[in-house]
């Protein structure tokens, strides 16, 4: 290999690899002024020592994309009037602690894809359910909770508000004899009572002993008593003999000892 060849190998390496960036390269060619040095390449200073040309790589210069080449598959390199520029790729990721998004209430974690070919990975941030951080993240729309954080467990709390309806199913008080709804504007149950309605039999009692009293279908049915009487004067059998009263709706006929009947 003549000495041109290797001047001119050594020029090629020192523009390609990093390590010789900063190391003058040796050409053959003689010179009296650096103007005779100029090798049209933009990123080597050109200039005549001791009458021989040196070309020395200019940092950071390039003249493709491939020269600003960084080894971070995150970043989009390109070379732009000869110096690199290297963009961060938007939710691009090689390591799990680059996707922290300071929010303790989603799990961050990088999602590589394509890693053997040098391509990053991506940010994945998965919510952690029930997780808040504020009294707005609680909101459930039910107008009969109170909402907040929790922010000691990071939990949110939907608290009853006590007597509170949404719905007259809201209402039920397992009362048949009530009509239970709910008041739209004051958000309470009300429980109106069902006139003549009746839950037991107790609910039928009408003092009057001469009726049967019962509940039937949440109403109640006063049924007589064929022989029944209230007042003793109803219970006169006409038997000077007995004396004749009425107890509980019935008629007793107690005997008169040693009466004789005229």
């Amino acid at each position: 290999m003549g000495l041109g060849a290797v001047a001119v190998f050594l020029v090629l390496w020192g523009w390609q690899g990093e390590a010789w960036s900063r190391v003058p390269v040796l050409t053959y060619r003689p010179c009296k002024s650096s103007r005779e040095c100029y090798d049209r390449n933009p990123c080597t200073k050109d200039y005549c020592r001791a009458g021989r040309c040196y070309h020395t790589l200019i940092p950071g210069c390039c003249t493709t994309a491939k020269n600003c080449d960084d080894k971070n598959p995150c970043t989009r390199d390109v070379c732009k009037g000869n110096r690199c520029f290297h963009t961060r790729i938007k939710g691009c990721c090689v390591t799990t602690k680059e996707c922290d998004d300071k929010n303790p209430c989603t799990k961050d974690y990088c999602q590589p894809y394509l890693a053997a070919a040098g391509v990053g990975g991506r940010c994945v941030h998965k919510a952690v359910p029930g997780c808040c951080t504020s009294d707005r993240e609680c909101n459930d729309e039910n107008p009969c909770t109170k909402d907040y954080c929790d922010r000691g467990k990071q939990r949110c709390v939907h608290k009853k508000i006590p007597e509170c309806c949404v719905t007259d199913r809201d209402c039920n008080d397992e009362n048949r004899c009530t009509e239970d709804f709910c008041d739209p504007k004051t958000r309470t149950c009300q429980h109106k009572p069902i006139p003549e309605c009746c839950a037991s039999d107790k609910d039928c009692d009408d003092n009057d002993p001469c009726t049967k009293d019962f509940c039937y279908d949440g109403k109640c049915v006063h049924k007589k008593l064929e022989v029944c009487c209230k007042e003793d004067k109803e219970c006169d059998d006409k038997n000077p003999c007995t004396k004749d009263f009425c107890k509980d709706g019935q008629c007793y006929h107690e005997r008169i000892e040693n009466c004789q009947a005229k």
